[in-house]
């Protein structure tokens, strides 16, 4: 099985909908069902780029789901 290694871009697409690789990162995320890899930089840069008011709970759903994955 392998892996993949998920990048901000990635996470970007994933939580927004008007990103031009959303649709791609969707259909990449229900194919996948190996296990997935990235480093707190990319959370890092993920956070700052969501870090408005009106996005900070799109982080704290995305960091739920990925803790959640990991139990």
């Amino acid at each position: 099985m392998n892996s993949l290694f998920v990048d901000t871009s990635f996470y970007i697409a994933i939580v927004n909908p008007s990103d031009v690789a959303h649709a791609a990162a969707v259909k990449l995320a229900g194919s996948h069902r190996g296990p997935t890899v990235t480093r707190e930089y990319v959370l890092l840069e993920v956070a700052n780029f969501l870090s408005r008011a009106d996005d900070k709970s799109v982080f704290l759903e995305l960091l739920l789901r990925l803790r959640a994955r990991l139990s």
